[in-house]
């Protein structure tokens, strides 16, 4: 079977299997079949001897197949070694680079670490010497609030009076949105409680006239933050003015009692 040999001769040339070994599977595969030039009627010797006869034609036809195979195949199987070789080589050396690349940092880091421990036993105690910070009471060194002066505004453009931002604020705030309200918070900035309480708006026969300018402005500015009549603003003045009387009345009794 010329397949059979053909596979053998790979074998042999791929270095699986021997010349030896291939001859033996050869000579294991001879039998002899019907239809052969061995007739029915021979002797036993007659069959060993044609059976000899094929062994041998077959040994010699594998050995000049493999004879003529061999040379191609070998020299294209010596040069596939030989490339072989060559990388494994190339990868030997490869490694070794990089072993002794290794070996170099690792010495280097136990050098390093070596002369670090060496470093830290060596190294001498140092005394830090820290200045005692006295504590002083929270806002010490700051300006004293009150000492800053507030920033004045002009109440109505024009008018020149002129009153603390903060104080509008205020007065404003605790209006509750009420025109008369936010009126005679305004006239108790400008006016104490000892001069509203001998005063009017207008001024009549028993008390004098507040200052025209400041309940001008005054006027203006509610009148500008809400819609009410002017004689509405008129009589909160009057009813602030009433109210300071009544306070000085009661605390003169009161003085008087005691």
């Amino acid at each position: 079977n010329r397949q059979n040999l053909k596979t053998l001769c790979d074998k042999l040339i791929n270095f699986e299997i021997t010349i030896e070994e291939v001859l033996a599977e050869v000579s294991s595969d001879v039998e002899v079949t019907p239809g052969s030039d061995v007739h029915r009627g021979t002797s036993d010797e007659t069959v060993d001897s044609t059976t000899s006869e094929m062994n041998n034609a077959t040994k010699a036809r594998a050995t000049e197949i493999f004879s003529t195979m061999a040379d191609d195949e070998r020299e294209t199987n010596e040069s596939v070694l030989e490339s072989k070789l060559y990388h494994q080589e190339e990868m030997i050396s490869q490694l070794k680079r990089q072993l002794d690349d290794i070996t170099f940092l690792t010495n280097n880091l136990s050098r390093s670490s070596q002369n670090n421990i060496k470093y830290e036993l060596h190294q001498p105690t140092i005394d830090f010497e820290f200045p005692i910070i006295e504590q002083t009471p929270p806002g010490a060194g700051l300006p004293n609030p009150k000492c800053f002066k507030p920033t004045m505004i002009e109440l109505v453009l024009g008018y020149g009076i002129l009153l603390a931002q903060r104080q509008l604020d205020e007065a404003i705030s605790s209006s509750g949105l009420s025109p008369t309200k936010l009126m005679r918070n305004l006239i108790s900035i400008f006016f104490t409680q000892s001069v509203l309480a001998t005063s009017s708006c207008c001024g009549s026969r028993l008390n004098q006239a507040l200052d025209e300018d400041v309940v001008a402005a005054c006027i203006k500015f509610v009148e500008s933050k809400y819609s009410v009549a002017k004689s509405v603003l008129v009589e909160a003045i009057n009813d602030e003015c009433s109210t300071a009387r009544r306070k000085m009345k009661k605390k003169d009794a009161i003085t008087i009692n005691n």
